[in-house]
């Protein structure tokens, strides 16, 4: 399935009251899919991960997770800290991408990228060093 395939399906999915609810979140209703959770966890439980994916392929990701790092809602902010520490835990390559992008982040000059940065950091240094000293 790909990516055209799955915002076909969360449109078709998405419910006008759940659409309603999100403004409590601070999610604007025109940006929403308003998808319930329940379903967002079946959708991701069929559509499985990608452990296979070339790092190249993950790496692309990099300069987005670091623009959207600007966005100060609480949720976006969690949610880019995660895919970034996600990216991170895959492998030592992409722990150290990974690592760099999050203390650039750490440095800047927004509240919400420092957060990000200093979130992602505490978890991908502690990874970083555990699996060294796996090699050891």
């Amino acid at each position: 399935m790909n990516v055209y395939e799955v915002l076909r399906l969360l449109r078709k999915q998405g419910t006008r009251r759940a659409i309603a609810q999100v403004g409590r979140y601070g999610i604007e209703a025109e940006r929403a899919f308003g998808v319930p959770m329940g379903t967002l966890l079946k959708l991701k439980k069929r559509l499985g991960t990608d452990k296979a994916a070339p790092d190249k392929r993950v790496l692309a990701f990099l300069p987005l997770i670091e623009k959207t790092a600007r966005d100060e809602r609480n949720f976006v902010m969690k949610s880019v800290s995660w895919a970034l520490r996600s990216i991170g835990r895959r492998k030592p390559a992409l722990n150290s991408a990974a690592l760099k992008v999050a203390r650039r982040l750490a440095i800047s000059g927004t509240p919400s990228c420092r957060w990000v940065g200093k979130d992602a950091t505490r978890e991908l240094c502690r990874f970083h060093r555990s699996s060294f000293d796996e090699k050891i």
